[in-house]
């Protein structure tokens, strides 16, 4: 038996890095930064999928196993470029606020930052990672 080498056919620049942080690379820092401020009773979970052959859809959800809740609180749209994109807060799949047109990772953040000061979202996180407390 013989063995055939087969070459990769891959193009060399796959890993080519961007020169800014695409919005779901935020989304999963900033869920992983919140299981570090709730001691990992409340994190983020990021849910990814293609919409349309250029478009992709990332939910972001509130997560909290010792409750066995999890809440989409947000998602971004956007094509493959990644930029530009738009985010919307829900609550009950009811839109509370929106940001649209976010033309890089800089307008991303600062919006994001905003979504995740909102009062509803700040007294959700509280409201579990209390709850967790109690019962210790």
């Amino acid at each position: 038996m013989t063995t055939v080498t087969v070459p990769d056919l891959w193009p060399r620049n796959l890993s080519d890095s961007a020169t800014e942080p695409s919005p779901v690379a935020i989304l999963r820092q900033q869920g992983y930064k919140l299981g570090e401020h709730t001691d990992e009773v409340v994190f983020g979970e990021i849910v990814s999928e293609f919409i349309r052959p250029d478009h992709y859809n990332h939910e972001f959800f509130l997560v909290s196993p010792p409750f066995k809740v999890r809440h989409r609180l947000f998602n971004v749209h956007h094509k493959v470029g990644n930029y530009p994109c738009d985010i919307k807060l829900y609550f009950n799949d009811k839109v509370l606020d929106q940001k649209t047109d976010l033309q890089d990772s800089s307008q991303f953040m600062h919006a994001l930052q905003e979504l995740l000061a909102n009062e509803l979202v700040v007294s959700l996180v509280q409201s579990l990672n209390s709850q967790f407390q109690e019962i210790d």
